[in-house]
């Protein structure tokens, strides 16, 4: 064994305490080894840390599951419990990304990707037949990586150091190609542009923008481009490529959240506008809400009510919308304001039982007009029986009768087209919410009478009508 030298000797007999105190005051005299000393730290650090997190995710693939017969019972990959796992560790690795923790985040999806693609077999089909789920995971994990290489903490030699491990990645990510999970190659090659030249780069996001092909990452690569354009100082020419594909969902929340945080809220609002105009309906809801944040931000309120407004009519009627008007709309003018505006918004058919424009006439207090909604509904439309059930008890007596008769009648053409035991549980659930309005034990009584004959053959529907506990 080597003798110790003398400074050995010496530090062996300090303690950690000691040390620590030295190093601090010695690094406050000279910056250069301060500077030197945390780089020895940060990557002495890292490596443990980085050991800690890949073991995470390789222990998922090491989780197993009985399979087989009774006679050749052996154990199999458990993928029900990888993929379980999974959601919990891309949970993990968001919010590293939302404290700045890069290393973590890329590592978890780095090793998620590397261990999906050496432990995949046909066999795990049986978990999905279709791969929805081994689909979906990959591309999680190349979202997180995207995020973390674009990250403000994210250095060139990280950038370096993720494109040499997807390289390798791509190397044997055979599984992930042949069953069409996910597209390596693009991730990899668009990854590497980052570490090449300005110029270099943007000829290779441009090469494979044009490409394209089967789950391209169109999004990710038009954001590379408008960075590299604007890194270049090409500023007006990013500014009209990005106007020409800012309907892409991604690409909108990414440049809009750029020119906010730059406090340039006119472009985020131009760009929103846009936007919504080209984009799809679903999207123009989100965006209309970020519109209104850069309204407040701006202390803009008349363009904040303008634009519930115009929430409220694109989403169809929305509960939350109108409670914001409400407030923001003088009492004296509010009813003229909302029977303009509900004569503007094209109402659709509910799809469920929670019914905003029943919801809003409650919330008025118009039960006139939501006995004369409620009988108005477009027959033969699924949530007909959910939304009589939801809101006809909410009517006071005298509004109810015609409108339980109603209900009766919709119940009994609804039945005629039941044949399972569900259907007929929701018929008896619907017959037991008519019995609680007023006066209609008599209504009651004849359909099940009535049901019982017609139906005396259906010894499923038959149980359910027993479940209904009749007076006398």
């Amino acid at each position: 064994m080597a003798r110790k030298s003398k400074l050995q000797e010496l530090i062996s007999q300090l303690n950690g305490e000691q040390l620590s105190e030295y190093l601090v005051e010695y690094s406050k005299k000279d910056k250069a080894f301060a500077k030197a000393f945390a780089d020895f730290l940060n990557s002495k650090l890292m490596a443990d840390y980085d050991f800690e997190i890949r073991q995470e995710v390789e222990d998922l693939f090491t989780l197993e599951r009985p399979s087989g017969g009774r006679y050749s019972l052996y154990n199999d990959t458990d993928w029900y419990g990888i993929m379980h796992g999974v959601n919990d560790l891309f949970d993990k690795a968001h919010r590293a990304l939302e404290k700045g923790l890069i290393h973590k985040a890329a590592g978890m999806a780095l090793q998620w990707l590397s261990s999906f693609a050496d432990n995949f077999t046909e066999g795990a089909f049986s978990y999905d037949d279709e791969g929805i789920a081994f689909g979906d995971a990959c591309e999680e994990a190349g979202d997180i990586i995207d995020k973390a290489v674009n990250h403000p903490n994210a250095d060139d030699d990280f950038k370096e150091d993720v494109a040499d491990e997807l390289s390798d990645i791509a190397d044997h990510g055979d599984a992930m190609r042949d069953y069409c999970f996910y597209d390596i190659d693009s991730l990899s090659e668009r990854i590497n542009a980052m570490t090449e030249t300005p110029e270099r780069a943007l000829a290779t996001v441009e090469k494979m923008l044009n490409k394209g092909g089967y789950k391209s990452p169109v999004e990710q690569l038009i954001i590379q481009k408008y960075n590299l354009l604007m890194s270049m100082g090409r500023k007006d020419e990013a500014l009209i490529f990005i106007k020409e594909n800012i309907s892409k969902e991604k690409v909108c929340d990414y440049i809009v959240d750029k020119y906010v945080k730059a406090k340039d809220y006119d472009m985020a609002i131009e760009l929103l506008e846009l936007a919504i105009k080209n984009g799809e309906d679903y999207n123009g809801w989100q965006w209309m809400r970020k519109e209104i944040e850069i309204y407040k931000k701006q202390k803009r309120e008349e363009d904040v009510t303008k634009t519930y407004r115009r929430l409220f009519i694109s989403c169809h009627g929305d509960i939350d919308c109108y409670h914001e008007l409400k407030k923001r709309i003088p009492a004296s003018e509010w009813k003229g304001y909302l029977t303009q505006l509900m004569s503007e918004t094209p109402f659709l058919d509910p799809w469920s039982s929670n019914d905003d424009k029943a919801e809003i006439l409650i919330a008025e207090g118009d039960f006139k007009a939501l006995h004369d909604y409620l009988l108005s509904m477009k027959s033969g439309s699924y949530s007909q029986l959910e939304v009589l059930a939801a809101y006809a008890n909410k009517l006071p007596e005298d509004l109810q009768p015609d409108v339980a008769n109603f209900y009766g009648d919709v119940i009994r053409k609804e039945a005629t087209n039941v044949n399972k035991k569900d259907d007929y549980s929701r018929i008896r659930w619907n017959i037991e919410r008519l019995r609680e309005l007023h006066h209609t034990e008599s209504l009651v009584s004849d359909i099940v009478a009535e049901f019982r004959n017609l139906y005396r053959r259906r010894p499923s529907f038959m149980r359910e009508l027993d479940k209904i506990k009749m007076n006398g």
